[in-house]
């Protein structure tokens, strides 16, 4: 059979066009033509910015040797060159230079030691996901410059200009918060912490009240917003940043947090398993309700009310303790070596020949991440044996005899049995509870030199400033003279300091 043809005219006919078949199409076949199939070759053409006289614009043309071997196409459209894509001929430079500044910043921030280590803490991942942001809303822009524009103001490069933009940024967060729909936008609480973070570093009032209101303001926003606002995403890590301020700044607060309740415990993490280190800062929200209760249960007057008090508080510091026990046995496990000591290369004014070197030794580290995660867990371990200290030496024994049993209801008890006032005496006594808070306290001491190494820059610094003011707190109420240790801290507050952390000159 002939092949089908078309008849649109007289003069000319048309063969059915190859169907694009595999191995070879029926139309070729019937047609008579070789066919080897449809294969579909990638081809890759390089472009060329070629300026137009005839139009406003950049135009982006074919290659030369593609355009010379389609001239007389080009001449059958009436002897036009039709330009493939058009730009206009002045591009604004803004964004990328924003882009720069950004990246500046973070690696400021996270430096690429800590990043290619692989792992970081939820409340540091936070800063990686700004670039992915597609638009970044004005609060959060000029929080970012103002952040990334301070280290080249400290060498007067730019005259001052991270404090205009930190004041635009306080502008463009109070305009977010007025608004209804943005004041529940992640950015908008992302923005609260960044302006809380340019406090933290350049503190331009020499005052920690500004600090203090950024985070009481972004606390405010976090609990507007509620618990499962925060399961994914930038908020989640945000909720981070601010749960583990919320520790520190709830030890002289005098009350529990709202971050403490269970709502908060559990619900952002509904859909995801928490990590070691959120299980320690869960045992660390615990610890200011306690602390409040220790205040209250030493200044009360020593009659039968006040001991049962202090009885149950005690009860209570020793299952958290118990709580920290545990979590250590199970995390001791995650790595060969948790951390090893060195002789270390430090020098500090309390060195003398007749005392030698207050901390000849220091402690290293696998990683930043488990530095950070075991002077955090030394210092929750400092404030409970502090606390259990404080409170066994003010209740005394001769002052319970009438006590025998009280229910222990903050204890994870075995049946809900009544917890033996002798059970706690014994559990007191055999313990190191009167030592623990000084070794604890060495030992974040110890681990200052790793924190202060040239490549981790400013965050390292920035980690151990509420650790070691937790120290001096300890040390300066212990009943044993601690003067040379707390001189050294003193000391240890004014190089964090230097290296970029200017709220400490006002703790």
């Amino acid at each position: 059979m002939r092949p089908t043809i078309d008849r649109p005219g007289a003069d000319w006919m048309i063969f059915s066009k190859c169907g694009a078949e595999k191995p070879s199409c029926s139309n070729c076949l019937k047609s008579g033509r070789p066919c080897a199939g449809y294969h579909k070759a990638q081809v890759f053409i390089p472009s060329r910015y070629a300026k137009i006289t005839n139009t406003g614009g950049i135009t982006l043309d074919a290659p030369l040797s593609l355009s010379q071997s389609k001239a007389s196409k080009h001449h059958s459209y009436g002897h036009q060159n039709l330009p493939i894509a058009t730009l206009p001929m002045s591009i604004s430079a803004r964004n990328a230079t924003r882009d720069q500044f950004l990246a500046n910043f973070i690696n400021r921030q996270l430096p690429s030691c800590i990043v290619t280590s692989g792992h970081l803490n939820d409340h540091r991942k936070w800063l990686l996901r700004l670039p992915d942001v597609a638009v970044l809303t004005p609060a959060m822009e000029y929080a970012i410059l103002a952040l990334s524009t301070a280290a080249f103001d400290k060498d007067g490069a730019l005259g001052g200009q991270s404090l205009k933009l930190y004041t635009r940024g306080l502008y463009e967060l109070q305009k977010a918060i007025d608004d209804p729909k943005m004041r529940s936008d992640d950015q908008t609480l992302a923005a609260c912490v960044l302006l809380g973070m340019f406090e933290f570093s350049e503190c331009p009032g020499r005052t920690v009240s500004a600090y203090m209101r950024h985070y009481q303001g972004a606390m405010a926003l976090l609990q507007l917003r509620g618990p499962k606002q925060h399961i994914s995403g930038l908020a989640h890590d945000v909720f981070q940043v601010l749960r583990m301020h919320t520790a520190f700044q709830g030890l002289g607060q005098g009350h529990a947090s709202q971050l403490a309740k269970s709502a908060w415990m559990e619900g952002p993490w509904i859909s995801k398993l928490k990590t070691m280190h959120d299980l320690l800062v869960d045992i660390f929200l615990q610890v200011p309700r306690l602390l409040s209760e220790v205040r209250a249960a030493t200044s009360l007057q020593p009659r039968q009310s006040s001991l049962t008090i202090g009885l149950k508080t005690l009860s209570a510091l020793l299952a958290l303790n118990s709580q920290l026990n545990e979590w250590f046995e199970s995390y001791q496990y995650t790595y060969p070596t948790i951390y090893w000591p060195q002789l270390s290369a430090a020098s500090s004014s309390t060195d003398s020949e007749e005392l030698g070197r207050l901390y000849p030794v220091s402690f290293h580290f696998p990683s930043y991440h488990v530095a950070e995660t075991m002077i955090l867990y030394w210092t929750v371990q400092t404030l409970i044996h502090a606390s259990i200290c404080s409170l066994s030496s003010r209740l005394p024994s001769s002052e319970t005899k009438g006590i025998t049993t009280f229910e222990g209801d903050n204890l994870p008890a075995k049946d809900n049995d009544d917890m033996s006032l002798a059970d706690i005496q014994h559990i007191v006594e055999t313990s190191d509870f009167m030592l623990w808070p000084e070794t604890s306290a060495r030992y974040i001491c110890q681990s200052v030199e790793y924190f202060f190494q040239q490549e981790f820059r400013g965050i390292g610094v920035g980690v151990v400033l509420s650790p070691i003011l937790v120290v001096k707190a300890c040390l300066s109420r212990s009943a044993w003279d601690f003067s040379r240790e707390i001189a050294w801290i003193d000391e240890t507050i004014g190089r964090i300091q230097y290296n970029g952390a200017e709220l400490a000159a006002c703790v």
